[in-house]
This record gives structure tokens, C-alpha cells and sequence, in this order.
């Protein structure tokens, strides 16, 4: 027997899926199908249907459940006159950070206003459980199993925690690009100029064009990148954490407190 091109098909997360109801394992099979090297793919909800051979409303029941169950995030998409059309479907790997949504969730714990700059705070109603830190001289160990995937996946809690919704640029966009600024600065120092970056208000804390510019675009990773000797003249000039950011302690310290105080999704 000969096997053609194009049948052979990645299924992350296979000994997770095992149990599942067999509609869910289906559509699951079939999403991974069309998905491109960076997990992504597009099909309409019809031609899912058709290839899993499930009604409507099973697809639309299993998708829900996939997606809360971490294997899937499914982003709505429009075209420019409005009009919706096919979903964004991205392939999530369990068992990288604790994801749910698509989302790497922190833990939280209490009530309390967090101050991580000279004009940002924060005040969130949060549950009582442990934020673990772990490791040293690194981000905690469950956001990932490597710098690169524990860097991305506080970008992603900052991302969600900004706009309630999932970064929607595709991984190796940002694997690029925070693989080589790992070569310039540590794990701990990219998270706190993430933070910086998404609570950016300008130099003075006060100018609200920076700001809009920033949200207008989403906080993409290419702005970060672009906007990153700014962020650091004022880590270093400005903000009065200039000693905390040579320390890995500190900084460590400084980022779980900030993380813990958002809230939870």
C-alpha cells in the first residue's frame, strides 16, 4: 500500500483526547487537518459538519467543550465591510502553562492594589489561592518549560488581561522575536518591560497618545520590540526600579506580585 501526500496528519495532545466523546474527537481530528505549522487553520463550521459527518449543533457543542478544555481557542473573524466569516481556529498543547481559552492564566490571591511603576496601579477582586514561584532565578516553572515559552506566556496574560480576549499573532511571529531579545536580556527582565509595555502611559505617565497608539494596535510584538529603549530609559531613568532590574530577586518578587493581581478569566 502506497500512502499519499497530504493524509498524514499532527494531533497534539493525543493522550488527552483519549475518552472524549467520539463527535469531539472527530471535529478535533478534522480542525487538525487543515491546520498550518503554527497550529492555525480557517474552515467554516459547514465543511467542519461535513468531514466530522455531526449536525450543527454537535460541532457547536464540541467546539465550546474543546475550547474549555484547553485544546482549542477559536477567534471570531469579520471582513472589513462587517460581515462575519469563518473562524480562526488555533491548536493549543496542553500541559506548556495552564492554559484554558487559550489563555496562560495566572493564580491570584486576595483583594490589594499593586503598584508596578511610578504611574500604573491596579485594583482587582481575586480568589484566594497560591501563585507558586518556582525555580530560580527564572518565571515559574509552570508557565512553561523553557525561557521563550514562559516569556510568551506572560505576554499572553498581559494580552488577555488588557483586551479580554486572546493575542491573535501567529506563535512563530513571536518566537522570533522574543528568541532574540533572550539573547540580550534575561527571562525576568523581558516580563518586567512587558509590564512596562502594557501599562504604558509615556515618559510622564501621562501621555495619553502613547497609550492610544499602543491599544490602537493591539500591543503587538513588533511595538514592543521597536519601543524597547524607551521602556528600559525609564526602568532605568524614571521609574526608580533602576537597582531592582540588575536583580533577579527583585524582579522576581515584583513580577509575582504584579501577575497575582490581575484578575482572574
Amino acid at each position: 500500500m502506497k500512502y499519499k501526500k497530504g493524509t498524514f496528519v499532527i494531533v497534539p495532545n493525543l493522550d488527552e483526547l483519549k475518552g472524549k466523546p467520539s463527535e469531539m474527537q472527530a471535529i478535533y481530528l478534522w480542525i487538525c487537518s487543515h491546520s498550518d505549522k503554527d497550529g492555525i487553520c480557517f474552515p467554516t463550521k459547514t465543511t467542519i459538519e461535513k468531514e466530522a459527518g455531526c449536525s450543527h449543533n454537535t460541532v457547536s457543542k464540541y467546539l465550546k467543550q474543546l475550547v474549555d478544555d484547553g485544546f482549542l481557542d477559536i477567534k471570531e473573524r469579520t471582513t472589513k465591510n462587517g460581515r462575519n466569516t469563518s473562524n480562526e481556529y488555533q491548536l493549543l498543547i496542553l500541559g506548556d502553562t495552564h492554559t484554558k481559552n487559550g489563555i496562560d492564566h495566572p493564580t491570584n490571591i486576595g483583594s490589594q492594589t499593586i503598584s508596578i511603576s511610578n504611574h500604573t496601579h491596579l485594583t482587582k477582586d481575586k480568589q484566594q489561592v497560591a501563585y507558586k514561584i518556582i525555580g530560580d532565578k527564572t518565571l515559574p516553572i509552570e508557565r512553561g518549560d523553557t525561557p521563550l515559552k514562559r516569556v510568551i506566556s506572560i505576554y499572553n496574560t498581559l494580552f488577555f488581561n488588557e483586551y479580554g480576549i486572546s493575542d491573535n499573532q501567529a506563535y512563530g511571529k513571536k518566537a522570533g522575536i522574543f528568541t532574540s531579545l533572550l539573547k540580550e536580556y534575561t527571562e525576568l527582565q523581558l516580563a518586567y518591560l512587558l509590564i512596562v509595555f502594557f501599562t504604558w502611559n509615556g515618559m510622564s505617565g501621562q501621555d495619553k497618545r502613547e497609550r492610544e497608539f499602543l491599544v490602537n494596535n493591539t500591543h503587538s510584538v513588533g511595538l514592543f520590540k521597536a519601543g524597547l529603549n524607551k521602556y528600559l530609559a525609564w526602568t532605568k531613568n524614571v521609574s526608580g526600579y533602576d537597582k531592582e532590574f540588575d536583580s533577579s530577586d527583585e524582579l522576581l518578587h515584583i513580577i509575582g506580585k504584579y501577575i497575582i493581581s490581575l484578575s482572574q478569566s
